[in-house]
């Protein structure tokens, strides 16, 4: 991590997007072999021999190939040049380096053991887009090979903040902290709570206090059943769960899911536009997660997921614009409130509040990251 190449291949572990084995394609549900199988992803990322030795990249051929030294060269017996080609190992095939490696209790994904510096997901980001370009934040497919997406960035802030209190998982106001840090230039200290946030929501207030947040695989990546046994199995409890970075077709762009449910814990939608989200935004944003499933893609070619009940959505986006009163006055979404909290300075501002909720949408503002 003391080195730019050193965050880099780690920005790929965690991405999962190029692991060594050709997986079948599946939306993750929450309870083990009760998968709903769709298409295969497409082919994965291969990355360059450097990750192999900076990292747990391993080196793969896509078939048994001969090699000859000539002219101080590697080549083919055909006289083509062979290049190294690396990727990292499916979480079956080396379930430690995504137990640890990749962060945990004592220490941070993007941590450098050597400095005892401690890199923000925005500012590993960052960093890496300075180098490569600008690359387009749409999320037409979420398993794409681009790595510098809002989602993926936000992907990886929620898998960093979940693995802060070990393979227990983490209480929500933990949680929320570490997520908001994620997005922090420094660390700065605050006496914020956000179960604070949850005091008019009986039913999240209740759902938070016995759940902890669970200690998530990489986006889109399954944890094997036998990992998955070590749930609920005893004293000290480990508490995993899976992160789906989901595709347009679910209409919504992250969510968290834990064995033994087929509703999300939280869902996610990332808006990092150039410009502030307004309320008309907002109420698409709501119309598209309380869309109800029909089992086929509706006029608009859009398929939801088979869960219909969400009650906690976190809205990542550059900036919320304050309601009008009048807009405020006919929100339409009763039992539906909306809360802001800046990543740069935890302030928060009630937009809708509404006396006795059912649902709560989170925006956190995590102003210009691109």
């Amino acid at each position: 991590m003391s080195t730019e190449t050193g965050r880099d291949a780690q920005l790929m572990a965690l991405s999962y997007t190029n692991a060594s084995a050709e997986l079948p394609g599946f939306a993750i549900s929450g309870t083990s072999g009760d998968d709903d199988w769709s298409e295969p992803p497409p082919k994965k990322t291969k990355v360059g021999v450097q990750n192999m030795h900076v990292h747990f990249a391993n080196l793969v051929d896509e078939e048994i190939t001969d090699v000859v030294v000539s002219g101080g060269k590697l080549k083919k017996v055909d006289g083509t040049p062979w290049m190294p080609i690396c990727r990292f190992p499916v979480i079956e095939e080396d379930v430690l380096l995504y137990l640890a490696v990749l962060g945990g209790k004592e220490f941070s994904a993007y941590y450098d053991y050597n400095t005892g510096k401690k890199y923000s997901t925005a500012g590993v980001f960052d960093a890496f887009r300075r180098r490569i370009g600008n690359e387009q934040h749409g999320n037409t497919n979420a398993l794409r090979k681009k790595y510098c997406e809002f989602e993926n960035l936000v992907a990886h802030a929620l898998f960093c903040a979940s693995r802060k209190n070990g393979v227990r998982g983490i209480a929500f106001n933990e949680f929320f902290f570490a997520l908001v840090d994620e997005f922090q230039d420094e660390f700065n200290p605050t006496k914020f709570k956000a179960s604070a946030l949850l005091e008019r929501y009986a039913g999240l207030k209740k759902k938070f206090a016995e759940t902890m947040i669970p200690f998530v695989a990489p986006p889109n990546a399954r944890w094997p059943d036998y990992i998955l046994g070590a749930c609920g199995a005893g004293d000290g409890d480990c508490n995993f769960g899976h992160l789906v970075r989901a595709k347009d077709s679910e209409r919504l762009d992250c969510y968290v899911m834990v064995p033994g449910s087929d509703n999300p814990l939280f869902v996610c939608e990332c808006k990092h536009w150039k410009k502030k989200l307004d309320s008309g935004a907002m109420e698409k944003i709501i119309e598209g997660l309380n869309a109800g499933y029909t089992g086929r893609a509706g006029r608009d070619g859009q398929r939801k997921p088979k869960w219909q009940n969400w009650d906690l959505a976190l809205v990542f986006c550059y900036e919320l614009t304050q309601f009008k009163q009048k807009e405020v006055g006919a929100w339409k979404f009763h039992g539906t409130g909306i809360v802001t909290v800046d990543c740069k300075t935890w302030g928060k501002k009630w937009i809708i509040e509404p006396e006795a909720g059912e649902k709560l949408v989170i925006v956190l503002q995590t102003g210009s990251l691109f």
